[in-house]
């Protein structure tokens, strides 16, 4: 499926309760991402269907089904308005670490929809998520091409995403072990895992 139908599907489902084969069909269109390698880009950001999968979950849990670590029929931390996701959103901008010379995409600022609920931390993970994108790409980067200071700081920056509540937290992210496998490799020096992350789900 083009990521431009992905994100039809995942912004149709905004408007009622998914149902038990639009939760299927999410599930597998999440396990097929994670689990197809492709060709890997120079700079690398979340892709926004990704986004949406991901965030889908946090943001109307209370509505239906669940990935990303949301319970059945609820946000494990409740549910926020549209002006208190976009703030959370902002001030986890605000807060979480950039590789040098990165800049958010433009779309994370992008209003709400104010008719919406969004589950408390949706806004900070969509964030974190893309954050993560970033310093993995710059993690290889500098592994190919850096010094031997360069490769440290940017391990560092790496491994920080360890102290995030998207990657720390298993009531936001069930696939905290995952992610977790991706810090290791980072640790032993090891590109192929996350060289299979960042072309499956992110891009320039």
């Amino acid at each position: 499926m083009k990521p431009d139908l992905i994100d039809m599907e995942l912004e149709a489902a905004l408007a009622r309760p998914m149902s038990a084969d639009q939760r299927g069909w999410l599930d597998r269109r999440v396990a097929t991402i994670i689990a197809q390698p492709r060709t890997t880009r120079r700079v690398f950001r979340l892709t926004r269907s990704t986004v949406l999968a991901i965030g889908l979950s946090l943001a109307l849990a209370a509505s239906f089904g669940v990935w990303a670590g949301q319970r059945a029929t609820e946000a494990p931390y409740g549910m926020q308005s549209a002006a208190s996701y976009e703030a959370e959103r902002s001030a986890a901008m605000a807060d979480t670490p950039l590789p040098p010379g990165a800049t958010w995409q433009a779309w994370l600022s992008e209003p709400a929809d104010a008719s919406a609920g969004y589950g408390v931390f949706a806004g900070q993970s969509e964030v974190e998520y893309s954050a993560a994108c970033l310093w993995f790409a710059h993690w290889l980067d500098e592994h190919e091409h850096g010094t031997t200071a360069g490769r440290s700081a940017a391990l560092d920056g790496v491994l920080q995403m360890r102290t995030w509540q998207t990657f720390s937290d298993p009531q936001v992210n069930r696939s905290i072990d995952y992610f977790e496998g991706l810090l290791r490799a980072a640790e032993r020096g090891d590109t192929a895992p996350i060289r299979a992350e960042v072309a499956t789900n992110c891009t320039n």
